[in-house]
């Protein structure tokens, strides 16, 4: 059952990259579908065996949903804060079985599912391209590209968060083995720059970095070596991207200065007036959207995660959710260094690409803070087996024990023949 369940839950980790392909008429996507037939094998798994203590990450999103779940009461928008805390429930559902499974093979079968996925991702987003279908779904020239059913700053971040994921595992296993991950790298960047997503570009950036600091067994020079590799192939790719979308990316530093990153500024000067006129408790979980018409003057999401949170739970929310990332990060720590500094670099990937991007209701962002947790009681509780196994008695690591249940029994023999010569 418990192969079952891991099956169920690779299957859904694999369809949440592509999670808008496939779309199901009357039901919603088919990610929605696995996820559910995940959940059911997942728990009915679980009843049979033994369920693992949750660790204070687990607890601290818990206590996010439960004032999710309270803001009800003083709710702008009551259907949207319901919609809101029933997704977030569905995501800690997601945390959990991942928490349940946390042996070393099955961490390693996610990771690569996942990765699974946002090849396939990048491969609808090149294939759009080669088609002349924009993210709109017009047939258009120069302009910006996207994975089918998807946005493309979300496809964007997306994929650039799984930059440091395929290195790691790139540093695993054959040569073969090693060429398929990496190659990952270039297949993303390209998909990226289709999207012309300024956001997504500065993620990527953040991410690349990962190939300098998860290096498996490459010492420094052929670290460096292979950085400017991929850093040659990079700027060939560039060259063959079209115009207007490469044009884009290059107005980033000036829609810092002097533009307002389509609209966003103007979106969140408004939400932090809403901030300020709610600063404790906020306007309710998922009511940003309609509550910043008074001061935008129509509908908009907050496309900034961080400012989404403190509008929509306040201070109080606010402070709940940087106490979930901080036992996140405590619990990455804890890894060794290769794993300390992968997901090191995929949460800083993720934390610079939320600054942009509504992020809070997102099942990547859930997702990767759930692995990475999991990712560290894996190793953690390998290095303790190792420490419980030296700190055994010589004769018990050899077979013997000291009572008659168990082992071979020669251990009962020897307390037995030491009785006898001390009667006699």
């Amino acid at each position: 059952m418990k192969r079952a369940s891991l099956f169920t839950l690779c299957a859904f980790i694999f369809s949440i990259p592509l999670e808008n392909v496939v779309v199901i008429p009357g039901f919603g996507t088919l990610c929605r579908a696995i996820g559910g037939l995940a959940a059911f094998v997942g728990i009915l798994a679980c009843w049979r065996m033994p369920v693992k203590r949750i660790e204070p990450f687990h607890k601290w999103v818990l206590a996010f949903i439960a004032l999710a779940a309270v803001s009800l009461l003083w709710s702008k928008s009551e259907d949207d804060t319901l919609y809101r805390v029933s997704l977030y429930s569905q995501l800690f559902v997601m945390i959990w079985l991942l928490w349940q499974h946390t042996a070393a093979s099955d961490i390693q079968s996610v990771l690569r599912s996942y990765i699974y996925g946002s090849m396939l991702a990048s491969a609808s987003t090149i294939i759009n391209c080669l088609s002349g279908i924009s993210y709109l779904g017009a047939l258009t020239i120069d302009t910006r590209y996207a994975a089918t059913g998807f946005d493309p700053n979300d496809i964007a971040l997306t994929l650039a968060v799984g930059v440091p994921i395929a290195w790691y595992l790139g540093t695993k296993g054959s040569r073969l083995n090693r060429y398929f991950y990496r190659s990952y790298v270039l297949l993303a960047f390209m998909a990226a720059i289709l999207t012309a997503s300024r956001g997504g570009f500065l993620a990527l950036c953040v991410a690349l970095s990962s190939l300098l600091f998860v290096g498996g067994r490459l010492n420094r020079v052929k670290r460096v070596i292979l950085f400017a590799v991929i850093v040659v192939g990079m700027a060939g790719l560039v060259s063959l991207a079209p115009t207007a979308g490469v044009n884009r990316l290059r107005t980033t530093s000036q829609e810092l200065q002097t533009g307002t990153l389509s609209s966003r500024i103007l979106i969140w000067r408004a939400g932090l007036r809403l901030f300020t006129a709610f600063p404790l408790l906020g306007v309710g979980a998922g009511a940003f959207r309609t509550s910043v018409v008074s001061e935008f003057g129509q509908e908009a999401v907050a496309h900034n995660t961080y400012l989404g949170i403190l509008t929509e739970l306040g201070i109080v929310g606010g402070f709940v959710f940087l106490c979930t990332v901080l036992a996140c990060l405590r619990a990455v720590g804890r890894l060794p260094l290769t794993e300390r500094r992968l997901w090191q670099i995929t949460l800083l990937t993720l934390g610079v690409g939320v600054c942009s991007l509504t992020w809070e209701p997102n099942k990547n962002l859930w997702l990767l803070m759930g692995l990475a947790v999991a990712h560290a009681s894996t190793v953690r509780r390998r290095s303790m087996t190792g420490y419980a196994r030296q700190r055994r008695p010589l004769y018990e690591r050899r077979g013997g024990f000291t009572s008659t249940e168990g082992g071979d029994g020669r251990g009962a023999r020897r307390n037995e023949q030491d009785q006898m010569v001390t009667c006699s």
